[in-house]
C-alpha cells in the first residue's frame, strides 16, 4: 500500500512539473478598453438617458492552474459615463434634472480564464468571474428644466458624496490570443461588466422615501499585450 501511494506521490509530482515546463506560472500584460455604458436606474420617476462612450487602461496578470485553466486578476483604471433624468430640486423650485456623470473608478477583476489549444498562431478564451471595484472620482454636467421650460447648467459638479465608493459586477468575457512567439502574444477580446450593487447613494430630494438605485453597465473592447 504504501508502495502504491508513493509511486502515486512521484506520479503527480512528475504531472505538475511537465505543466510547469510547458506553461509559464504568470503571465503579464497591459491594454487599453474603449467602452459603451449605461445607468440602469432601479427608483421610481428616474430614467436612463442611453449609452455613452467611456474608456480605461489595465494591467493583466494570468496564473497557471493547468495548461488550459488560469486564474486571471490585475487591475482596470476606468472612465465610466452615463446619464439619468429625475425630479430634483433648484432654488426651491421643483424642477427635472438631467445629470451626466463622470465616474472614475479602479476595478480589481478575479476570474478564470478558460483557453483553448493552441491553432498554430490562435488561441481562443472565455473568462467569468468578478470585478469589485472602487470609486476614485465623480462629477457630473447637470441641466435644469424649470416648469415654464427655462434651463439652467451647471458644469462638472463634485458628486462625490452622491457616489458609493464601493462597487461590484459580473465579468463575463471572450477573445484571441495571436502569438507573436512561443509567449509573446497580442490579446483582443470583449467583456461585460453586468453591475450588481447600487452606485448612487442618498435619497430625491423631492420625495425623501426614495433612495436613489441605479446600476452601472458597461461593454469594453479590450487590446493588449501579454508576454
Amino acid at each position: 500500500m504504501k508502495k502504491i501511494a508513493f509511486a502515486l506521490f512521484l506520479s503527480g509530482l512528475v504531472a505538475i512539473s511537465s505543466v510547469t515546463a510547458q506553461t509559464k506560472p504568470f503571465r503579464f500584460g497591459i491594454k487599453l478598453s474603449p467602452s459603451l455604458g449605461w445607468l440602469k436606474p432601479n427608483t421610481e420617476g428616474y430614467e436612463s438617458q442611453g449609452v455613452d462612450v467611456g474608456f480605461g487602461w489595465g494591467f493583466m496578470c494570468d496564473i497557471t492552474l493547468t495548461d488550459n485553466y488560469f486564474f486571471s486578476t490585475g487591475f482596470d483604471m476606468e472612465w465610466n459615463y452615463g446619464g439619468l433624468q429625475y425630479p430634483d430640486i433648484y432654488d426651491a423650485d421643483t424642477v427635472t434634472l438631467t445629470r451626466d456623470y463622470k465616474l472614475k473608478y479602479i476595478d480589481i477583476p478575479l476570474s478564470i480564464k478558460m483557453k483553448t489549444n493552441q491553432f498554430e498562431k490562435w488561441a481562443f478564451f472565455g473568462q467569468l468571474g468578478l470585478a469589485p471595484g472602487f470609486r476614485i472620482g465623480a462629477t457630473a454636467d447637470d441641466s435644469y428644466r424649470f416648469a415654464n421650460n427655462s434651463i439652467a447648467e451647471k458644469n462638472k459638479t463634485d458628486i462625490t458624496d452622491d457616489i458609493n465608493l464601493f462597487r461590484t459586477s459580473v465579468l463575463i468575457g471572450a477573445g484571441t490570443e495571436f502569438y507573436i512567439d512561443e509567449s509573446t502574444c497580442i490579446v483582443a477580446s470583449l467583456s461585460f461588466k453586468n453591475g450588481i450593487t447600487n452606485v448612487l447613494k442618498g435619497t430625491n430630494a423631492v420625495d425623501k422615501s426614495l433612495n436613489e438605485k441605479a446600476h452601472y453597465n458597461g461593454l469594453s473592447l479590450n487590446i493588449g499585450i501579454i508576454f
